[in-house]
Formats: structure tokens, sequence, C-alpha cells
């Protein structure tokens, strides 16, 4: 039972350059509003930003669909039924925190989903597949490598204040210092593990990961280049 739901959650797994060009094509039109006054372009935008949720949903990362999917609907709610009812101030401050809520959500939940979904050697392997030089992959790999362990170590501290009745006391001396410490720590082992395996040798690297674009490579593939596509015809005829 086990083993069908781990493939069933595989089945959906994506390339990793899929997911790499969706948190480009994400950071593009999403969070720096590429897409101005063009509605078609708007239009698409919002099936990009709604990208993340399905296959955080589909990848089995139930939580965090979950999370993305409550914050983006307040978001949107605020800004269809509250916007339009206020005046002045609030007026401003409730479009400035919707604007920037709707355009870097995206972009940061694509990201966890690239993080969570995707190991250090697909991502190496895929970075390699598209060409890019090792000057690049070799500092991509360790910042790829470092945010799951920092959260873990994170989450370990809080854990282990809890135990010890101090979840609510001493913020700085007690969480922060000791995570500063250990942020210090774990870049300097990801970067000599980095080394150890080989990651800045000359040779070419053989390959363990096959990577290759299945059907539904191509259909988010068509949904993350559909913006560019439309902006480009909004912009040859007007």
């Amino acid at each position: 039972m086990r083993l069908n739901s781990y493939s069933l959650q595989r089945r959906f797994t994506l390339d990793p350059r899929t997911k790499l060009l969706l948190l480009l094509s994400i950071s593009v039109f999403v969070v720096s509003g590429v897409a101005g006054s063009h509605a078609w372009v708007r239009s698409s935008t919002y099936l990009l930003a709604v990208l993340p949720l399905l296959l955080l949903g589909l990848e089995g990362r139930i939580y965090l669909a979950g999370c993305y999917g409550a914050i983006y609907s307040i978001c949107l709610y605020v800004a269809y039924v509250l916007v339009p009812i206020t005046e002045g101030l609030t007026n401003s401050m409730l479009l400035v925190l919707v604007g920037v809520f709707t355009r870097i959500l995206p972009a940061i939940f694509s990201g966890i989903y690239l993080v969570s979904t995707t190991t250090v050697s697909e991502f190496l392997a895929a970075c390699r597949k598209l060409g890019l030089p090792q000057q690049m992959t070799i500092p991509l790999a360790v910042v790829f490598r470092f945010f799951p362990t920092f959260f873990s170590e994170a989450i370990a501290i809080e854990k282990s204040l809890a135990m010890r009745g101090l979840r609510f006391k001493h913020i700085i001396r007690l969480r922060l210092l000791p995570l500063l410490i250990n942020t210090t720590r774990i870049g300097e082992e990801l970067s000599a593990a980095a080394l150890s395996r080989g990651l800045s040798a000359s040779v070419k690297r053989s390959e363990r990961q096959s990577l290759t674009f299945s059907w539904y490579d191509y259909l988010v593939l068509t949904i993350v280049i559909l913006p560019l596509c439309l902006l480009f015809i909004s912009l040859l005829f007007g």
C-alpha cells in the first residue's frame, strides 16, 4: 500500500527544468507586473499564480498547498470585496498589502515547491542540461541544500525549547543566537561537502539522474509560456 502511494505521488513529479522555468516565469510576469494593462496577459498570470497550489497538491504537499490557498484566497477577498468599500488611508494600505502579497506569494511557494520536491542531484543534472556554468551551479547547489537544513535546525531549536518550557521566553538569546551559529556551521559544512564531492572538477561528470519531459511537463510548459505569447501578440497587434 505504501509502495502504491509513493508511485502515485512520483507519477506527478515534474522535470526540474520545468520547475526552474516555472519559477522564472512567475518571477517575470507575476512579481514584476510586466503584464501591465493587457487584460489577457493579466488573466494568464492568475493562472500562473494558481499553478504552484495545484502542483503542491499533486506532489502530496497538502499542508503547503492549503497554506498557500488560504493566504491567496484571503488576499483576493480583500482585493475584490474590502478594497472597493474602503476609502482614504485604509484603502491605500489594503491596496499596498494585497499588491505585495499577491505578487510575492506565488514566487515564494513556487520556490518552496522547487526545493521541497527536487533533490540536489536532480537540480545539478537540470543545471547541466540547461548548460549553466559551474561557477553558477556550485553556489546554487549550496544554497539549494541550505534552506531545508536551515528550517530543520530552526524546528529542532523550537522543539528543544518547548521541551524545557521556554517557548515564549528569550527570543534573541535562545532562538536567534543558536540559529545564527548553526547557520554559519551549516554553510561551511555544505561548502566543504560540495568541494569533497568534486562539484568543482573540470572533467565531465557522469549522470545518475535521467531527466526526461513527460506529457504533464509539456502541459505546464504550455501554461508557463502562455503569458509570453499573449504579451507578444498584444504588443504586436496593439
